[in-house]
């Protein structure tokens, strides 16, 4: 069952579609310096595939989190 949120807790907001976008575009342009069209190309390729987990490629990882606030799953 869902509750609200008292005076001293942070409210859940929903991003509409077009706002997850944004913030997704936002988000690569801050991490990774390219524009999400960009990230999704190089994803598509494979180009970050074999990306090692290590701190210098965590960007990559995380916008690679929030992937479904860029792309819309298919209906």
């Amino acid at each position: 069952m869902a509750q609200r949120a008292t005076d001293d807790e942070e409210e859940v907001r929903f991003f509409t579609e077009a706002e997850a976008r944004a913030f997704f575009e936002q988000e690569v342009q801050r991490l990774l310096g390219i524009s999400s069209e960009e990230f999704f190309r190089r994803w598509d390729a494979g180009e970050y595939r074999d990306t090692p987990d290590i701190p210098e490629n965590w960007p990559i990882y995380e916008v690679a989190m929030l992937m479904p606030l860029g792309r819309p799953v298919p209906a």
